[in-house]
């Protein structure tokens, strides 16, 4: 008779094989998986690092805008009394009142701009050229290998308006982005010089000095000087002494009175900052800056007087005058004289009658008649 064995035992070492072999591939499913996402981090990680060491945002250009109708605006809104604002309208007239700047993205990837700093404070609120506003919780997208402007208020965009910043002063500009990567950039004023030289022009009836300015050693470390502005001023009174409006980097100045003279250049660089020299330059006077242009003779009865005039019509001091007898048979008490402090010369009649000519240098001559 044949006896069947208990065949547990082996099912049972099935059972365990088949086990054990279920949870090696669970656990290399779960191994696979966890190194899958420890993977993903790493690359995330690496992407992330990546992202913030090429991000590069650039300030390529900057427009500064100094609106004298927005201060008033913004001074009559906060209610000022018309004395404050005429005394603030004295003192923020140099002050910029707005400014805007391109930036351009030269990753491909895009970047966001969360914070603008311009010198020393941070804008609350700053404006793309449609004028929608961004900030911390709302930052400006700057598209990968684009450009984008912003724009900034002086006198709203800040925590404590409005802000000043001088047309002279540098302006620095810092950008922050989402990475926390910061941007910056300054904007130097120009550094205006002046040198002089006197040169002689013949006016033909005069030889007249001729002030020659020349601003081309003025220069802008991040740019170029593109405006001149010369102002030039009688020392003893303090008045303008041109009568035109200088503009170029050399000018040529018939100036209108002795002097001495204060010479100032305002230049302007291409993007809008000015400098302005800080002390004058003094120029010495020189009584040949107005030379005697002409000769008046005015008299009466046996007497008359040569004034030597210059072109503003003010009498010249220390100017010779020769009369001449050129028909009849004056006789006068001399035919030679030097101009007084008035620029005059007196001469009398002796005797006769007839025609003087009466000269000094190159003036056109002058004649007086003595009919009786």
């Amino acid at each position: 008779m044949m006896v069947l064995r208990d065949r547990r035992e082996g099912v049972s070492v099935i059972i365990g094989t088949l086990l054990l072999i279920l949870i090696t591939v669970i656990a290399a499913a779960a191994l696979a998986i966890m190194v899958s996402e420890f993977e993903k981090e790493e690359m995330e990680r690496q992407a992330h690092v990546s992202a913030v060491e090429n991000e590069d945002l650039r300030i390529v250009s900057i427009e500064l805008e100094n609106n004298r109708s927005d201060w008033l605006s913004f001074l009559e809104n906060e209610n000022f009394t018309q004395w404050n604002i005429t005394v603030w309208d004295n003192t923020t007239w140099n002050n910029w009142s707005r400014i805007s700047f391109d930036v351009s993205n030269m990753d491909i990837k895009d970047s966001k701009v969360i914070a603008v700093k311009i010198n020393d404070d941070y804008a609350f609120t700053f404006y793309d050229e449609e004028g929608n506003s961004y900030d911390k919780d709302h930052p400006l997208l700057v598209e990968g290998t684009k450009t984008a402007s912003i724009n900034v208020s002086f006198l709203s965009s800040f925590k404590y308006n409005p802000k000043y910043v001088p047309e002279d002063e540098t302006v620095k500009i810092v950008l922050i982005s989402r990475y926390y990567n910061t941007f910056d950039k300054n904007f130097k004023s120009p550094v205006p010089s002046i040198d002089y030289t006197i040169e002689t022009e013949d006016l033909l009836v005069a030889d007249q000095l001729v002030l020659v300015l020349d601003g081309k050693q003025s220069f802008d470390e991040d740019g170029s000087v593109v405006d001149y502005l010369w102002t030039v001023e009688d020392w003893t009174n303090g008045s303008s002494c041109t009568n035109s409006t200088y503009t170029t980097s050399e000018v040529r100045i018939p100036l209108t009175s002795e002097g001495p003279f204060k010479v100032w250049l305002k230049v302007a660089d291409n993007d809008g900052l000015t400098g302005e020299s800080p002390e004058p330059v003094v120029i010495p006077k020189n009584s040949l800056y107005t030379p005697p242009m002409y000769i008046e003779v005015s008299g009466a009865d046996s007497s008359f007087y040569v004034y030597v005039k210059n072109i503003n019509g003010d009498g010249i001091s220390d100017q010779p005058v020769t009369a001449a007898l050129i028909d009849g048979n004056v006789s006068l008490s001399k035919w030679f004289g030097i101009t007084d402090e008035y620029g005059k010369v007196e001469f009398n009649k002796n005797s006769g009658i007839g025609a003087i000519r009466l000269s000094s240098g190159k003036l056109a001559p002058q004649f007086y008649y003595f009919e009786s």
